[in-house]
């Protein structure tokens, strides 16, 4: 069987302007050190096949060669791509991968610029920002049964695959749900 989970363009809009203005740290310690600061959406955009895309301005604060510098940003364009990860046999999890494409960082060379957004993307994976789901994880589930329903014991739930589709429309989630029972033992008794 299957869950499915549809949330529309305009959803999405609605929860990415909620999300700005944001402040993303790139260190796990010395949270002030390094961070890169999203402002309001100018522009939102799903890419078919991708994920979603957001321009707006922004700043960011980056150590580098031992000199912290803080940064304006006239214009971000950021992908926020929805990925279905294999964890491990029937165990997945979803993943947000966040990824600077384009950046116009003020008073600074295209040619550092890039450096510094290329540094910042190495920064930004699932595993450094938490933006990651274990549905898998999630939907495994054990229910006890009432005693009135013998010989059942439990009802066994888990989602060992998933899919993600990002369309025009919105981004849709499909789990692949498996249901089982146990029984305590293999018939009823008149006992």
């Amino acid at each position: 069987m299957y869950i499915d989970a549809v949330v529309t363009a305009s959803e999405i809009a609605s929860l990415l302007e909620q999300f700005a203005p944001i402040r993303i740290h790139l260190t796990p310690t010395d949270e002030d050190r390094s961070w890169v600061e999203l402002e309001q959406p100018r522009e939102i955009e799903m890419v078919a096949g991708r994920g979603i895309r957001v321009v707006c301005t922004g700043r960011l604060r980056y150590a580098l060669a031992g000199i912290t510098l803080p940064l304006s940003i006239r214009k971000v364009q950021v992908l926020l791509e929805p990925k279905i990860v294999e964890l491990g046999p029937g165990e997945q999890r979803l993943d947000f991968v966040l990824q600077i494409e384009n950046a116009d960082l003020e008073n600074i060379p295209g040619l550092v610029d890039r450096a510094i957004v290329g540094k910042v993307n190495d920064a930004l994976t699932p595993e450094a920002t938490h933006m990651r789901w274990g549905f898998s994880r999630t939907f495994d589930k054990d229910f006890d049964l009432p005693e009135r329903l013998e010989p059942l014991h439990q009802l066994l739930l888990c989602a060992p695959a998933g899919e993600v589709a990002v369309t025009r429309e919105g981004v849709r989630l499909r789990l692949h749900l498996n249901a089982g029972l146990t029984r305590s033992k293999p018939r009823p008794t008149d006992d």
